[in-house]
């Protein structure tokens, strides 16, 4: 596929099929990313976090959370943290996160993970767990909103992640992070 599509294609596909109640059910695990960063719960990160919790309790399904979403659910005892990059110092972007998630899923023989992340981050966060191999399952998180208040400038408003989104998007197919055309 060429640059000129994959171009058209970040800009207008976003949609992700998401996942029945029997799909759900047929899941391993949930993973809920963090929305903000490692310092402090955004309302978006609380609400993925909820439906974390949601999810976890209908299904009865263990829950990998993103550093610090903990601290939205106490209630929730997950499985694994991640807290950071395995590079001291370095980012912890959606690859590291789902590298991390990979590794401990393979050693517990998991392979299908219900993404609870915002509806925006959903299409990428899904290709690049592939790329992990491991299936994503997509919960419906369209509830999930961008924060006003969130410490991070470009995701306090739809607008501003839909261009931050559009940008990772082509750094990670340019980085082999996804291969997949948007669908």
């Amino acid at each position: 596929m060429g640059l000129a599509t994959w171009l058209y294609h970040s800009c207008f596909s976003w949609r992700v099929r998401l996942a029945s109640s029997a799909e759900l059910a047929d899941a391993d695990v949930i993973m809920a990313h963090e929305f903000g960063n490692q310092h402090d719960i955004s309302a978006a990160s609380a609400a993925m976090g909820r439906s974390a919790l949601l999810i976890s309790r209908r299904y009865h399904k263990p829950v990998v959370l993103q550093h610090p979403l903990p601290r939205s659910v106490p209630e929730l005892t997950p499985v694994l943290i991640i807290r950071e990059h395995r590079v001291r110092g370095a980012y912890l972007d959606t690859e590291e996160v789902q590298g991390q998630l990979a590794q401990f899923c393979r050693r517990q023989g998991w392979r299908k993970v219900i993404l609870c992340c915002h509806p925006r981050h959903a299409w990428r966060a899904g290709q690049n767990l592939r790329r992990h191999g491991l299936v994503p399952v997509y919960a419906d998180n369209r509830h999930i909103r961008c924060d006003p208040r969130c410490s991070r400038v470009a995701l306090r408003w739809e607008w501003l992640f839909l261009l931050r989104e559009i940008a990772a998007k082509l750094y990670y197919f340019r980085r082999g992070f996804i291969s997949d055309p948007p669908t």
